[in-house]
């Protein structure tokens, strides 16, 4: 699930983003997010100091973590 205002349909409930993760990453800061459950058009990349990866199907992502 995305959390709230990324990449979620804030006007169909369904596909909401959780406000207690838009909290958590505000107060966290973790390096990466991953979700999947919504379809955003353009989907949000980066948010403060959060990558933010979209999933769905099959794809497969390389992370080098430093």
């Amino acid at each position: 699930c995305p959390p709230f205002g990324v990449n979620d349909s804030p006007e169909d409930i369904s596909h909401q983003g959780f406000y207690a993760l838009k909290d958590y990453l505000i107060t966290q800061k973790p390096q990466y997010w991953f979700h999947g459950h919504t379809y955003p058009v353009v989907p949000v990349t980066y948010t403060s100091s959060t990558n933010i990866e979209y999933v769905y199907r099959e794809r497969f992502l390389e992370i080098n973590i430093k």
